[in-house]
């Protein structure tokens, strides 16, 4: 495994962050979880109200990078595109790769290597995507959902 440490440079990390857009990943996230089961939606009004519109208003309950430090621990153990979707998130919000491999060696602390290795493995995935969209000239977003889901 490449040095996770070394894939994305500070410019990446900053040309990520230049495309991140809330708006985007708010419609993508309520799409998927809504679409399946409409009844559902008052649910995820709720959980966007409250966890994620903090992004869009400006209230701070639990601010964005603290909220995704969470979400990024939560699911280390379980890897998958939402794993993925959320390294994202947390790196356009401001988490460093650093952070990120911290996230993952504390959650494997307390729910055994196992999760650190899915953590790391999922990283490792999800960073040369990120890389290639950097490079594409393509770190937008939309752009970057769509490549982490194929």
């Amino acid at each position: 495994m490449a040095d996770l440490l070394d894939i994305l440079s500070d410019a990446d990390l900053a040309a990520l962050r230049g495309g991140y857009d809330y708006a985007v990943m708010e419609g993508a996230f309520t799409a998927s979880v809504i679409s399946p089961y409409g009844p559902g939606g008052a649910w995820v009004k709720a959980q966007t109200d409250h966890f994620y519109a903090v992004e869009r208003t400006g209230q701070v309950s639990l601010a964005p990078i603290d909220r995704e430090k969470c979400v990024l621990a939560i699911l280390a153990p379980r890897g998958g595109a939402e794993l993925a979707i959320h390294i994202y998130w947390g790196l356009a919000l401001g988490l460093s790769v650093q952070a990120v491999l911290d996230i993952f060696f504390l959650a494997g602390t307390y729910r055994g290597v196992p999760a650190y290795k899915t953590g790391l493995d999922s990283l490792a995935a999800v960073l040369p995507k990120l890389k290639a969209a950097v490079d594409a000239g393509t770190p937008d977003t939309r752009s970057v959902l769509g490549a982490l889901l194929r």
